[in-house]
């Protein structure tokens, strides 16, 4: 019979350094995939305000049809809450909707406003005017052409 030694000579483990390296090419991919998942999520979430936006306006519309004038009034609108108004469905979690009526000419500008998270988004805030005019307000000043046609599609 053949004596057993006491020191294996197999591995049957992970040394310290291959565990060190596993964690560093996992920070690394980690570090790279979060900053582009969470601008992906913000970008999915756009459309939300979009939706929202076109539905304000086309209940502006049936409103306009019937009484001849626009309205900011949520019940007249539809809508079972009061102003500033959150449209119902999944939009109330990223953005707040509100109608503003203008005076010269008659009519309305909607805004979507990011509210959460979604303030971090490069669009900033979605408007449409009762000409079907969209635009974006991004840090106080309006977006650029390229950014709105970005945004908007």
């Amino acid at each position: 019979m053949k004596p057993q030694s006491r020191h294996n000579t197999g591995s049957k483990g992970f040394t310290l350094i291959e565990l060190m390296v596993t964690v560093a090419i996992v920070a690394i991919i980690a570090a790279i995939a979060l900053p582009s998942y969470t601008n992906q999520v913000r970008k999915s979430r756009r459309v939300e305000a979009r939706s929202a936006l076109l539905d304000m306006a086309a209940r502006e519309e049936r409103y306009n049809t019937v009484n001849f004038v626009y309205s900011d009034v949520a019940d007249q609108l539809g809508y079972a809450t009061a102003l500033p108004l959150l449209v119902p469905s999944a939009v109330t979690q990223y953005y707040s909707v509100r109608p503003v009526l203008t005076t010269s000419p008659a009519g309305y500008l909607l805004t979507a406003t990011p509210v959460g998270d979604q303030v971090n988004d490069a669009c900033g805030a979605f408007t449409l005017s009762d000409l079907g005019v969209q635009a974006l307000v991004v840090n106080g000043a309006a977006g650029s052409v390229a950014q709105v046609a970005d945004c908007w599609k």
